[in-house]
């Protein structure tokens, strides 16, 4: 009898600690911002292309928010030319932020400050301002800021946090604001993006400003970047950083850029793109080299498992945003990647790092 009570009062116990236990890991382990980049929504639902899991099914929205995902980012282009991916212009912006609004779930807005594109490589200034001065420029930075930050607050879609520039890690508006350039340099690009900083405040003080670079080529660059922006007398609140590993290298070297970026500066940060593919079929094996993942359904899993880990080792990684979740291969589009680096197989069925990314 007194075995048998001890066995009970053993089995109640286990069932506790392991109730604690699962409750200490979904505390410690959430990330407060979860989600993607979902700029292409409304193209997908035009091509009547359906995402689906076990339980739900409908657009990528509902079915990421569905496995926990509840944040969003959508690009801005200033005059995109309707090709392709490039066809964010404002009045398609507000048409996805009213129904993630709707979706209750948080909205980063991702001014591109182009026509077109802009990342590392590219930073085009738009068409129509070609012909302003460096200060003209400056004004017309800020004016268009304040524009579309008025007009999402009048339409009721206020962003929950807004990146002033896409991937800026050689400055942006080139060539006004390039870093590298001859004349200007540092001082020409961080005007810029303090005006683009200055138009978002001056609408809301509320809004979270984000400040987005690819890691540079040496985590000496990345380190040096940060530090610029505080001697030029940046104002930001969170770091963005893209991580692609076949681009950007291991984990291990982004740990480095992490240290040598938001540790040093001492703020939180999102990665806030990144990918990984679960199969190779469709497009050249020589894309990529071999990483330890595999390019399976379970090494895309266990990419972003380890990733979650990495940002939470310290406490200033607060989030993650995968790179295009809906990239699916449909006719009369083009996918990235083939398709192979979403979170959706060919037939629109959430693969099993979507899990993960949403509730891990």
């Amino acid at each position: 009898m007194i075995k048998f009570s001890f066995f009970l009062f053993a089995v109640f116990f286990s069932l506790v600690s392991k109730g604690i236990s699962q409750e200490i890991r979904n505390e410690v382990q959430a990330l407060e911002y979860r989600g993607g980049d979902i700029s292409m929504l409304l193209k997908y639902k035009e091509l009547n292309q359906l995402f689906k899991s076990t339980h739900q099914s409908g657009n990528v929205l509902d079915v990421m928010k569905s496995k926990g995902c509840n944040f969003f980012r959508v690009r801005l282009f200033v005059n995109p030319n309707k090709q392709k991916s490039v066809i964010q212009d404002l009045d398609y912006v507000i048409k996805i932020a009213k129904i993630l609004k709707k979706s209750k779930v948080k909205f980063l807005l991702d001014i591109h400050y182009s026509d077109t594109w802009a990342d590392p490589g590219q930073q085009t200034i738009p068409a129509q301002w070609r012909h302003l001065s460096f200060d003209k420029l400056v004004k017309k930075v800020r004016g268009y800021t304040v524009k579309v930050m008025t007009r999402l607050k009048e339409e009721n879609c206020f962003p929950h946090m807004v990146q002033v520039g896409n991937e800026i890690t050689h400055g942006m508006l080139w060539p006004h604001g390039k870093i590298h350039a001859k004349e200007g340099g540092w001082k020409n690009f961080t005007e810029l993006l303090k005006a683009g900083i200055s138009g978002v405040r001056t609408v809301s003080e509320e809004i979270k400003v984000m400040v987005h670079m690819a890691p540079a080529n040496t985590v000496k660059g990345t380190r040096h970047f940060f530090d610029s922006l505080k001697e030029y007398g940046v104002e930001y609140d969170l770091i963005g950083l893209s991580y692609y590993p076949w681009w950007h290298g291991n984990m291990d070297n982004l740990k480095e850029h992490i240290h040598a970026s938001s540790v040093a500066q001492k703020k939180p940060f999102i990665i806030v793109e990144c990918a990984y593919v679960y199969s190779q079929k469709d497009f050249g094996k020589s894309k990529f080299k071999q990483w330890k993942w595999g390019f399976t359904p379970e090494g895309q899993k266990q990419f972003v498992v380890e990733l979650i880990d990495l940002i939470r080792e310290t406490s200033l990684g607060v989030g993650i945003v995968w790179w295009y979740p809906e990239s699916v291969k449909v006719k009369g589009l083009n996918s990235w990647n083939g398709g192979k680096s979403a979170l959706f197989d060919i037939e629109g069925k959430a693969l099993p790092a979507l899990d993960s990314l949403g509730d891990y």
